[in-house]
């Protein structure tokens, strides 16, 4: 991810959801992503093995990105990620396939 990226979209302003399973290498994942990212909504999936949204903001945090919201329902932190756009170029959606599953029906993909 981080290597498409800084491939594709270098210099915009990404806003991100990120959940993450708590068993897998949040802070690794982190020191990856972080420098393309401008700012992270902290979330969880509805996976019982999912890191907490205050999990995630802190290990983003240690990499510098701050954190513009948190939200324990996954479709709750995707909708203030939506609001927060106007000042993003972009909107990621990653860090757990399970959080993409949390979301999709919630996404109107009828719109370009």
């Amino acid at each position: 991810l981080a290597a498409y990226l800084t491939r594709f979209f270098r210099g915009r302003k990404i806003l991100a959801v990120v959940g993450m399973m708590k068993d897998k290498d949040v802070v690794r994942y982190a020191e990856n992503v972080a420098p393309c990212l401008s700012a992270v909504v902290a979330t969880r999936s509805k996976n019982g093995r999912s890191a907490s949204p205050e999990e995630i903001s802190a290990v983003f945090g240690r990499f510098g990105v701050p954190t513009v919201g948190m939200d324990s329902d996954p479709v709750g932190a995707l909708k203030h990620a939506r609001a927060l756009l106007p000042g993003y170029d972009m909107l990621l959606i990653c860090g757990s396939l399970y959080l993409a599953g949390d979301v999709y029906d919630s996404l109107d993909l009828t719109k370009s």
